[in-house]
């Protein structure tokens, strides 16, 4: 083993001498004397410089040791490996946002429900110009009524239908229609939401 490390040492100091060779050793911040070739005898404190300097030579892997870097990983690749495990954390965030979310408005729609409104019956006096209707709210919240289209007429109205509650609602529409006839039409509320129906014209 010293005969092994008094070589290295040698050639360490060899490489320093040269030029040619580039004194790997002297850049790596070892002295001329840590480099020197060895006199009488190997002791250890000559064949622990003789190992340093040997490992400086091959590539400076006691600087890399001593920071805690692999010297076999290239700085190319270790950037590539970030930024893949960058890409994943990011797919990884925007799929657990969009379970979230998903999650989230199926949780509100849930406990807010849809509005829904039933018309129980509809009818239309051609002589008063009155529309008549029995509406029925079976929840699961209270409704807005906004207006009420009969016929193409859109005319406003703001009743109020709690849950359960029948109510009966007149409006006021100007237009004529033959008795017996059927005219379309549709409640809308205030969300937006509508429900359509079909009128009896009556005389």
């Amino acid at each position: 083993m010293y005969k092994a490390a008094a070589n290295m040492q040698r050639r360490c100091a060899e490489n320093v001498k040269n030029p040619r060779g580039g004194g790997r050793c002297l850049r790596n911040n070892v002295s001329d004397a840590d480099a020197a070739p060895l006199e009488g005898g190997l002791w250890p404190h000559n064949w622990i410089k003789g190992v340093k300097c040997a490992l400086l030579y091959v590539g400076g892997t006691t600087k890399y040791l001593k920071r805690g870097v692999n010297p076999l990983m290239p700085s190319k690749l270790k950037g590539m490996t970030s930024l893949e495990i960058a890409i994943i954390v990011a797919i990884v965030l925007i799929i657990a946002v969009a379970v979230g979310w998903y999650l989230y408005t199926t949780f509100i729609a849930s406990t807010i429900g849809q509005p829904r409104l039933n018309v129980v019956s509809a009818e239309f006096s051609n002589t008063t110009k009155r529309l008549t209707l029995v509406l029925v709210n079976p929840g699961p919240v209270d409704v807005q009524i906004s207006n009420i289209e009969l016929a193409g007429t859109l005319v406003a109205n703001a009743t109020r239908i709690e849950v359960g509650r029948q109510v009966t609602v007149t409006v006021n529409i100007g237009i004529s229609a033959a008795p017996g006839t059927m005219l379309p039409g549709r409640v809308i509320l205030s969300g937006g939401q509508s429900f359509p129906f079909s009128a009896v014209v009556k005389p």
